[in-house]
């Protein structure tokens, strides 16, 4: 089946890789260009979204090419579904997890409710990783840390009184700077104005000169798909930088819990 990439939602949390790789997108570009056939990305539909769990460089090498529609498989089911999917996706196909990408997705589910106390075994057939790998590292997250200190507590200050604010005086309460100054602002804005209405008046193309006219539409065009591609580009680099910032506040979130705990312990 075919979807519009603009309907594919990529920033509720379905994305279960460390970080993406500009270096693969740029590779998997060139391939598309050079003709080769990637497997369709995998999303699941709610009835609403499409959230995209399986082909993120895939998706940002179509949207790199420009190309509005692209081969998908569709499952039916929430964005919670979708979450929990994505954690076993690329077991046996795309770019290899790398070590740190294993690592968050099993912090991922240490640090669900939901999956937080299922064993070892479970965990393994969910995430698509060995059992010994997930014992390993909730053993190691179960260590307490040497010398853990209470954070220290800060005293309460008394806040400073906000400044005063300064009111605008009545024009008649001005003195001589002050209604100069408005007199030179007022003549800047008048200058502005008339320069402006001269813009207005010149003519952008010149009549009679069809190929000049066509030149220049054509010219304007290809400057507008330049900056479409360079707006795709911003757009591409935000969402990343938006999922790592989500990954990065539930990483901060255990780390923080587990302080918590080890502090109580104390």
């Amino acid at each position: 089946m075919k979807l519009n990439l603009n309907e594919i939602v990529i920033d509720k949390d379905t994305q279960s890789r460390d970080a993406i790789s500009e270096d693969v997108v740029h590779e998997y570009s060139e391939a598309m260009q050079n003709g080769d056939k990637f497997p369709p990305i995998i999303v699941f539909f709610d009835g609403l979204y499409y959230y995209l769990v399986d082909g993120y460089h895939r998706y940002f090498s179509y949207l790199k090419l420009g190309v509005s529609e692209v081969d998908v498989v569709i499952h039916k089911g929430t964005r919670r579904d979708a979450e929990v999917f994505s954690w076993g996706v690329n077991d046996k196909h795309g770019q290899p997890r790398s070590a740190t990408t294993k690592r968050y997705i099993v912090m991922k589910a240490l640090d669900d409710l939901e999956y937080q106390d299922k064993s070892d075994r479970e965990l393994s057939k969910i995430l698509k990783l060995s059992h010994s790998f997930i014992s390993n590292m909730r053993h190691e997250l179960s260590k307490p840390k040497a010398n853990v200190k209470p954070l220290p507590r800060v005293p309460n200050k008394p806040i400073d009184p906000l400044p005063p604010v300064e009111t605008f005086k009545p024009v008649e309460q001005m003195g001589n700077d002050e209604e100069d100054q408005i007199s030179e602002l007022a003549a800047l804005n008048q200058e502005l104005h008339e320069e402006n209405e001269k813009y207005k008046t010149k003519e952008m193309i010149l009549e009679g000169d069809s190929a000049k006219v066509e030149e220049t539409i054509t010219d304007l065009r290809k400057q507008l798909s330049i900056m479409e591609m360079e707006l795709r580009s911003v757009k591409n680099s935000r969402d990343q930088y938006m999922a790592k910032n989500a990954e990065l506040i539930k990483s901060v979130n255990y780390w923080k819990k587990k302080y918590e705990k080890l502090a109580k312990i104390e």
